[in-house]
């Protein structure tokens, strides 16, 4: 015997609210670091230090990027994602914990979770 659920109601698009928040608070950060990562190697050149210019097929300015300005890109790339995975991980183990605990939210993925499945003694 299966009772047939309503389709839960999104007042106010709250659900598109929060991905979009979501999506700007972790997007828009990230984007304006990359767009602007020619102005923090500027930032992170080392004055102290004579720049040699070469010549390559006729044009002038290759000039050798020091340590903190050939790592910027990898330490900013991890300081963005690894709170962002961090925080995705508690996510998952959190969902399953309380997924038993919230009924009627989402019924079409509530039922197929493990932890529905516990609690409602549900077989499949």
């Amino acid at each position: 015997m299966t009772t047939k659920q309503q389709e839960p109601v999104d007042r106010f698009r709250m659900v598109w609210l929060i991905f979009f928040t979501l999506g700007l608070g972790t997007l828009l950060p990230w984007n304006f670091f990359m767009t602007a990562i020619t102005y923090f190697k500027f930032q992170l050149q080392d004055v102290n230090v004579t720049v040699d210019r070469f010549h390559l097929n006729g044009t002038e300015g290759l000039i050798q990027e020091n340590y903190l300005q050939g790592k910027f890109g990898n330490m900013m790339t991890l300081c963005a994602m690894l709170p962002l995975l961090v925080f995705s991980c508690i996510n998952s183990v959190l969902i399953q914990r309380y997924t038993a605990q919230v009924t009627g939210e989402l019924p079409g993925l509530q039922a197929n979770s493990p932890g529905y499945r516990r609690a409602h003694r549900v077989t499949g």
